[in-house]
């Protein structure tokens, strides 16, 4: 049978996308921490209720952390998209974010990465 090269590609990004560390059940960044299994986020004991692509933006950037990620790197494996250059998407759902997780009080994780894109990482 024939098949689409790009349906190929996205099949393989999403196979990638779901292969975890058997181990890593709970992942963790200064106060927060991501249950992968019961699906739950908390900041410093408080429940934080996050819609799925939420989700897998704070996943991908906690797997990744400390090191920053770029903006194509995030639309490919949360969006499972080729990277349009004219979208804000990445920085809308950015914005949901720090509005979830960096409280008012609490010193901000999520990092803006000028030129290159976004961390999540404990203060300096």
């Amino acid at each position: 049978k024939s098949f689409s090269l790009t349906e190929l590609l996205a099949r393989l990004r999403a196979m990638l996308r779901r292969q975890r560390p058997q181990a890593a059940n709970v992942l963790r960044v200064a106060d927060l921490e991501m249950d992968l299994l019961a699906r739950k986020v908390r900041r410093a004991g408080q429940d934080i209720v996050l819609t799925n692509r939420e989700f897998a933006l704070l996943e991908f950037l906690l797997v990744n952390s400390p090191k920053p990620v770029s903006k194509m790197a995030i639309v490919e494996h949360v969006w499972d998209q080729h990277f349009d250059s004219q979208t804000n998407v990445v920085n809308v759902y950015m914005n949901y974010l720090r509005n979830k997780i960096d409280l008012p009080g609490m010193k901000p994780l999520l990092r803006t990465v000028r030129g290159i894109g976004f961390a999540l990482t404990e203060s300096p």
